[in-house]
């Protein structure tokens, strides 16, 4: 296994959940559909209104972003998934 975590909807709530672990020590890829957005998060580009998320996101080391749904489940150990409410 490539990652210890994969994080599903890495939106406000997701993003902030998958720095935390990465925090802790964990190897954690993100997966969101906007190639955009995790262009951003992957480049340490990405301005959020979460207080501190930027700068924590700048100082990750071990987390990455991705749009590949099948390869990030595929190589990782544990799975989390953060569904907007308002998401079909």
């Amino acid at each position: 296994m490539e990652y210890d975590c994969c994080v599903i909807g890495i939106g406000r709530l997701g993003l902030c959940f998958a720095v935390t672990l990465e925090n802790t020590g964990l190897k954690v890829v993100g997966v969101d559909v906007n190639h955009e957005y995790v262009n951003k998060i992957n480049t340490k580009q990405l301005h959020s209104d979460e207080p501190e998320l930027s700068n924590a996101l700048k100082l990750t080391k071990k987390f990455t972003a991705t749009t590949d749904l099948n390869e990030a489940v595929i190589n990782s150990r544990n799975r989390f998934i953060y569904k907007n409410r308002n998401f079909s």
